[in-house]
């Protein structure tokens, strides 16, 4: 067991027939990644959390990527967010409330509130929007190679580098 991992047994959510069949398919690592992930949400934090070793965190990253694709895993923590109403439904009322986000901005001077604003909240709106790409798959990303420990950067989709003369990429 790596660091973290305790050798008591895992606290198993309360879950559907199905998913149920799902989390005891997955050995206790698995499982402590779906609870880790469940409460972070950050899947190179819950691959640490479940007592997974990696060197570097894009080494966390790319293999707790595998992890959430793995069918079971991804069974599991659907299951876990529609026990808590996390379902769908919720996340796109949210999401629509988010990108319609305001903020209200109050205009003083020496103590006295001279103005109040309503603004539109970009940084909340931007937020939403990243997150329904996501959500709609816009953003195509796969895994990095096993052992890739340098900087993760993803062009858009179609994105062909142009060569120069000297053999520079040129965007």
């Amino acid at each position: 067991m790596g660091p973290g991992m305790e050798e008591s047994a895992i606290e198993q959510p309360v879950l559907s027939p199905e998913a149920q069949d799902a989390w005891n398919r997955l050995n206790r690592r698995q499982q402590a990644f779906c609870l880790a992930y469940f409460e972070c949400g950050n899947g190179a934090e819950a691959y640490r959390k479940a007592g997974y070793e990696a060197e570097a965190f894009n080494a966390a990253a790319a293999a707790s990527w595998r992890l959430l694709n793995h069918p079971d895993i991804r069974t599991v923590i659907q299951a876990m967010l529609e026990l808590y109403r996390l379902t769908p439904e919720t996340a796109a009322r949210k999401l629509h409330e988010a990108l319609e986000a305001t903020e209200t901005r109050f205009f003083t001077h020496e103590g006295q509130v001279l103005a109040e604003r309503e603004l539109i909240d970009w940084r909340t709106r931007m937020i939403a929007l990243d997150m329904l790409n996501k959500i709609l798959g816009k953003y195509k990303m796969s895994a990095p190679p096993d052992g890739y420990t340098g900087p993760l950067i993803y062009l858009p989709k179609g994105f062909e580098p142009d060569e120069n003369v000297n053999g520079s990429v040129q965007p």
